[in-house]
């Protein structure tokens, strides 16, 4: 369900840009959009309509880009409204995601 939303919510998003709709590879496309001026206030705005335990599937779509969205100037931005939207749990996931990344 949260999938269909997201695509949708990207829909939407890359047709208000100009850029069209085509066949959306959620995981690769949040990273290129969360890194982008307009696609960080997006989805920034987008945390504040979800529930709590879709942020879970939101975290599991990206962790494995987290460093990277996390060391951008607007992404930055987008993992500390993720931060502030997020259960003690998924912070502790963030986190520790972040932190193994670091150290290797």
């Amino acid at each position: 369900m949260i999938y269909l939303y997201i695509k949708k919510f990207l829909d939407c998003v890359l047709i208000s840009w100009g850029l069209g709709i085509g066949v959306i590879r959620i995981g690769e496309n949040l990273k290129y959009l969360i890194k982008n001026q307009k696609g960080s206030r997006s989805m920034q705005s987008f945390l504040d309509k979800i529930y709590p335990e879709h942020v879970n599937i939101l975290l599991n779509t990206i962790s494995t880009s987290l460093k990277d969205i996390m060391m951008d100037p607007y992404g930055n931005y987008f993992i500390q409204k993720l931060i502030q939207c997020s259960s003690l749990n998924q912070r502790n996931i963030i986190f520790d995601t972040v932190k193994f990344n670091l150290i290797n």
